[in-house]
């Protein structure tokens, strides 16, 4: 199966995945608010956030040893292979280790991270020992999944995970609503649900290669033979924590600035723009193991081309996306969970910007990690402090606004402006002048099919009802889709390129 044939394969396996979970997500969240309360749905996601922050111990060793396979995957090198697979488990044991002392840590500073939501000393353990169990184990047993990633099988993950997140959250609806059950019992289904998800994922791993032999008393000797692996997690090091602040730390200052039950409003609006980037990022993310392999070929002339087609994909995509979220989204938020759940204009804004710079940022980030260009250590902390930094000081005073601006800043600053510099740089050898130039055009051709289709906004009826709403979200996406996708057709780099790549395969695949 070729590159492009096992890409096509993830994207086809997420995208079957997508309607069925998007379904089931939004409707337990509306089922979990009304059973459990917002205190409580608040409080899971916010201990999620804190275990985030546990897991910067992985230190970017799953990045940095994924860049270590591509080549032994383009060679077939099956005993090479196995070495690093072999490094990788050693190196994740101690991480496990490591995260296991400071959770327990941690615990002790419950009461008083949540002192003020008023919940029981049970409910907090409670919940926060199930998910620091589900973390761990991950480390301990089930690190041959990088395999599978690294492969470019991903659609073997995607399969595995969404069968059970979709019958794990159908049970603890039931339980909720015909069982009246307690939020004790629906951390128990968490838990059996994720421990067989992680074995079953195992179970795969070694079915799909059955050659794989790791040897973890290994580990200390091949750490020596492979000083690359620990040059790039110390670069690592750094982005991980960037990216925590970035994507972790947003609800955890809310809640000290705010409320859980603010926690619960402004995690209704970061789930639906992460479930489109996740839609995004399951069926188009394991093309960076395509990347890597596309880099590992050693054909510039291939690389850069691809980086364009890549990078006109992406900005298309977050141009649609951020267009209908920005009509659809309020008028959502409304028919589910009711107008007061609604948040300022403002804030809406910022989150859905960040939404457009998460999306069309893929192209850069993917070559970065194929590339393995980690030694601008000075950014991640640039945009860490930068993040926390402009949080704080404004979230003090303003207190959600303030919290999503400083996400929004550092992200322009360092994201937009220096990654693709960096890139062009370090990876590409070239002048980043033609990817500005491209950006460019990218920009003002969504700016230009904005002003076509939104006189088309004005003629709809009032989304009273899911009906009119599905309505005027398919007429507003059919009709930017035509206008925003001629134009780049016709006037956007790397756009036909991709077209006539897909469709050439498809036109293969039908014959």
């Amino acid at each position: 199966m070729s590159k492009l044939e096992k890409s096509i394969k993830n994207a086809r396996v997420a995208f079957a995945f997508y309607f069925v979970t998007l379904v089931v997500s939004f409707v337990s969240r509306k089922v979990f608010i009304d059973t459990l309360g917002t205190e409580l749905v608040g409080l899971s996601s916010t201990m999620l956030n804190i275990l985030g922050f546990l897991n910067l111990a992985e230190l970017g060793i799953y990045t940095a040893v994924s860049y270590s396979l591509y080549k032994p995957l383009v060679d077939k090198d099956t005993n090479e292979i196995s070495r690093v697979v072999s490094l990788f488990g050693f190196l994740y044991r101690w991480v496990g280790m490591f995260i296991l002392i400071c959770g327990i840590i941690v615990s002790f500073f419950l009461p008083l991270i949540f002192g003020k939501s008023g919940l029981s000393w049970p409910v907090l353990f409670g919940s926060y020992f199930t998910f620091l169990f589900l973390t761990l184990f991950s480390y301990f047993n089930n690190y041959r999944q990088i395999l599978l990633t690294a492969d470019q099988k991903g659609y073997v993950v995607t399969r595995i995970t969404n069968y059970m997140t979709i019958l794990k959250v159908v049970l603890q609806m039931i339980y909720l609503l015909y069982l009246h059950g307690s939020y004790y019992g629906w951390l128990i289904i968490e838990l059996a649900f994720g421990l067989i998800t992680r074995w079953w994922t195992n179970w795969k791993v070694m079915k799909e290669y059955p050659w794989l032999i790791t040897d973890l008393k290994a580990g200390k000797k091949l750490l020596k033979e492979y000083p690359d692996v620990i040059r790039n997690i110390k670069n690592l090091f750094a982005h991980k924590i960037a990216e925590f602040i970035l994507f972790q730390t947003d609800q955890i200052l809310i809640y000290a600035f705010t409320t859980l039950t603010v926690v619960t409003y402004y995690t209704n609006y970061t789930m639906i723009i992460k479930r489109i980037t996740t839609l995004i990022s399951s069926t188009l993310g394991s093309n960076l193991a395509a990347v890597g392999h596309i880099i590992a070929e050693n054909d510039p002339d291939k690389t850069r081309k691809v980086f364009t087609e890549y990078n006109a994909l992406f900005f298309f995509i977050a141009g649609v996306f951020a267009f209908v979220l920005y009509f659809i989204t309020d008028p959502f938020i409304s028919l589910w969970l009711g107008r007061e759940f609604v948040l300022p204009k403002l804030i809406f804004l910022l989150i859905l910007a960040e939404a457009y710079i998460t999306i069309t940022r893929q192209a850069v980030m993917f070559y970065i990690a194929g590339y393995c260009l980690y030694k601008d250590v000075w950014a991640a902390w640039a945009e860490a402090l930068l993040n926390i930094g402009i949080s704080i000081v404004v979230g003090y005073y303003t207190g959600l606004l303030g919290v999503v601006l400083g996400t929004f800043v550092s992200s322009i600053i360092i994201v937009c402006l220096w990654k693709p510099y960096f890139l062009f740089r370090e990876g590409f050898k070239t002048s980043v002048f033609h990817y500005w130039k491209e950006v460019a055009v990218y920009i003002l051709l969504f700016i230009v099919s904005s002003l076509v289709v939104w006189p088309v906004t004005k003629l709809l009826p009032p989304p009273e009802s899911y009906g009119w709403l599905m309505l005027n979200a398919s007429v507003i996406f059919s009709t930017f889709v035509l206008v925003y996708g001629i134009l780049m057709f016709f006037a956007g780099p790397g756009t036909k390129g991709i077209v006539t790549r897909l469709s050439v395969k498809f036109l293969h695949k039908k014959k």
